[in-house]
Parts: C-alpha cells; sequence; structure tokens
C-alpha cells in the first residue's frame, strides 16, 4: 500500500533507555522458543506542545506473549490545567492480536465512533487531565503469540469543536459541516479543495483529506460524525490537467483515472478503471496491476464501496467493487457515502453538494499536541541462559 510522507515519524524524539528482561525466569513457559521483550523508551513532543502542556511515558515494562493485561506504565499529562482535552492513543505498529484497555473512564467521553468496551488498537476521548492520567494510569496491554515491534502512542491537546488527532501519522482533521461543492470554477467559496487550502490550524494550512491506509480509512469513518463528506481525489481531465499538468485532452482520455490532488500526495494516481473491471496502482512504480492477493502489499491504498471490509479496513483483493461508476458523469470522491465505510464517486464541476475534510500535517506551531511514545521490541532466543541489553 502507499507509503505516505506523512505517515507516522520520530518527530526529533530520542532514546531513552533500554532493559532486558532475564529469560531463565519464565523460559519453560513458553516452550521451544524463548521470547524476550525489551521495552525502548521513546519521549518527547511532535512538533510544538500546547503551552505549559506535555505528555511523558512511562519507564520500560517487560511483556510476555500470550498474556492478557499486562502494565505498561502510566504515561502521565501535565501542565493543562482545567482545559478539556482531547487524548488519544494508538498503536502506530503493533504484531497482531495485541490490544489495550481502559478499565477506568470515569469523567471522560468516548470521541465520535469509539466506546470504552474491550480491546482497542486506538481510541480518542475528550475529559480533564486528571480523569485522563486515571484512565492512562489503569491501561493495560493484552499480546499475542507473534514477536514483532509494538509502538503506543499517547497525545494530548486541548478539545476543539469537530478537530480530530490521528495519533499514529501525527496529523489534525477538521471536519466542516457545511454544504459545498467539491470543486468550483466561478465561486471558491463554495470549492471544498479551496476552502481546505485556506483554512489553517497551528499555523499550518490544510488541504482537502487525503486517506492512504488502512488505519487512516479506519480513523476518519470512527471519528467524523457525518456523511458523503469530499476528500481529495478526482478523475476530472481540468482539474488534473490544472493541478497536476497530465495534458489530458478531454474527459474521455482522463475517464477512470483517479488521483489524489490535495496536500502531501498531490498527483499521485491510486485507482484506474470503473467497479470490479477497476485496476490497483503499483506503490512504487505507478504503473497499473490487477486486484490480486498478491498484489495487496505492494498496491496504494482504495476503498471503494463497497469497501474493504471493517473493522481493519484492510486492502482486499478481488471484493466486488460497484464504485467508481461514473453514473451520470461523476468526477469526485466522498467520503462515508451513505453512512458506509466506503467511497463514491459524485458531482461534476459546480454540481452536488457535500460537506468536506480538511487534514493538517507539517511542523505545527504553538498550540499543537503534545506526545510520548513506548516503543517494545520483541527478541526470540534460542539460549535462555543469558541475555544482553543494547
Amino acid at each position: 500500500m502507499l507509503v505516505k510522507p506523512k505517515r507516522a515519524s520520530s518527530h526529533g524524539e530520542t532514546l531513552k533507555g533500554c532493559r532486558v528482561l532475564p529469560t531463565a525466569t519464565w523460559w519453560p513457559r513458553l516452550g521451544l522458543v524463548a521470547a524476550l521483550l525489551t521495552a525502548l523508551l521513546v519521549a518527547g513532543s511532535v512538533s510544538a506542545q500546547e503551552p505549559n502542556g506535555a505528555v511523558a511515558a512511562p519507564t520500560p515494562p517487560v511483556f510476555l506473549l500470550n498474556t492478557p493485561d499486562q502494565n505498561p506504565g502510566a504515561f502521565v499529562l501535565s501542565g493543562f490545567g482545567n482545559a478539556d482535552l482531547l487524548v488519544s492513543i494508538g498503536f502506530v505498529e503493533s504484531p497482531p492480536n495485541t490490544t489495550f484497555t481502559l478499565p477506568v473512564t470515569a469523567g471522560l467521553s468516548a470521541g465520535t465512533g469509539y466506546n470504552f468496551v474491550g480491546g482497542k488498537t486506538q481510541i480518542s476521548f475528550i475529559g480533564k487531565e486528571a480523569d485522563a492520567n486515571a484512565a492512562l494510569a489503569a491501561m493495560r496491554v493484552s499480546t499475542g503469540a507473534s514477536l514483532g515491534e509494538t509502538t503506543l502512542r499517547v497525545t494530548a491537546s486541548v478539545s476543539l469543536p469537530n478537530v480530530y488527532y490521528n495519533p499514529v501519522n501525527g496529523h489534525y482533521y477538521e471536519f466542516v459541516n457545511a454544504n459545498v461543492h467539491a470543486w468550483s470554477n466561478t465561486n471558491r467559496s463554495l470549492s471544498a479543495f479551496h476552502l481546505a487550502e485556506n483554512r489553517t490550524l497551528f499555523g499550518v494550512s490544510g488541504y482537502l483529506a487525503t486517506i492512504t491506509s488502512a488505519q487512516e480509512q479506519k480513523f476518519v469513518y470512527e471519528n467524523i460524525p457525518n456523511n458523503n463528506v469530499w476528500i481529495g481525489a478526482t478523475d476530472e481531465f481540468s482539474v488534473l490537467n490544472a493541478r497536476c499538468d497530465l495534458g489530458f485532452a478531454n474527459q474521455a482520455a482522463a475517464e477512470g483515472k483517479w488521483y489524489w490532488v490535495s496536500g502531501p500526495e498531490a498527483c499521485t494516481q491510486f485507482w484506474q478503471g470503473q467497479t470490479s473491471a477497476g485496476l490497483w496502482i503499483h506503490e512504487v512504480s505507478g504503473v497499473t496491476q490487477s486486484r490480486t492477493t498478491a498484489n495487496v502489499a505492494t498496491s496504494r491504498y482504495e476503498n471503494w464501496c463497497t469497501g474493504n471490509p471493517g473493522p481493519s479496513y484492510a486492502l482486499t483483493a478481488d471484493r466486488n467493487v460497484g464504485e467508481p461508476n461514473n453514473s451520470g458523469g461523476e468526477h469526485f470522491a466522498l467520503e462515508k457515502w451513505g453512512g458506509s465505510t466506503c467511497w463514491n464517486d459524485a458531482g461534476r464541476i459546480g454540481h452536488f453538494l457535500g460537506t468536506y475534510l480538511v487534514e493538517y500535517s507539517g511542523a505545527f506551531s504553538s498550540g499543537a499536541s503534545a506526545s510520548a511514545t513506548l516503543t517494545a521490541v520483541t527478541f526470540a532466543s534460542f539460549t535462555p541462559s543469558s541475555a544482553t541489553s543494547g
């Protein structure tokens, strides 16, 4: 799938410590292979912290494989005062079947699309600093049977209306509940692409959102409250020519060639064709390829209706695809079509009204979130009598 420039990064965080679990005490329980989990503490902030607000990661914990309800240590928020906070928790990466739970949630409100029931891979909630700290102190992590690196990030910022923070890629998303066209040549006050690019948050200009991974799709679906939301994709030839200088002679030449035309992914093609006859795009070469299992790992993400199956929304081969179908001439993309989890093509220039989603990424100024990250690394060893730290 597409590896986009805006995916999660370390944001200048520095390695603080390393701890190794003595294997002799629990080797018999793991059978033939001893799994040594070493937690690397990476604590820091994204590009700018909330004034006087910070998030501190715990000291490095040690986890065991196939073990529920392990204590990762307490992330601690400080310096936010009595403000209502938006707190986001998410695995930046993790082995299969790794989840966390929040057994203490008094005073907190789960974000749109979330609840506090059961194991999670990501969640956002709103509450005061003290209540958030109580929840973080009680957080527990459960592991599966697979080795691999697990990175857990906790982020906090003052809550703003209709603004959502993705702890995995470090981006903000703002839902704008205004009925506008995707694109207008004559009235930019009714053009979602242009309106998004005129909005700013924490010193960063926005753009009409681009959804280039399953995690991002899951985040948007679970957080954004409305349906029929414009995102930054099109196959409209005049827009593609204006933004990407592609030189299409007419709409027939561009039809079915879907590109992102906003943000860091601008002028990146991710789909070609209509409905189930459509083709994926290779993430590196940009050439078309069939929608087969063998090509999943190398294809750019798409989520045309009927959509990739939840709850993961991972790119799925050979599924029935009913969109885009260009019914009546449709050249822009809507997320959460009709309340679904997938995308639909809709509208022409100056036609069809929808709400829109603004995405913000980059070097945020003062007022942006504070963040801390904990990374657990799994090692496999066949010599349980000794281990060394690194």
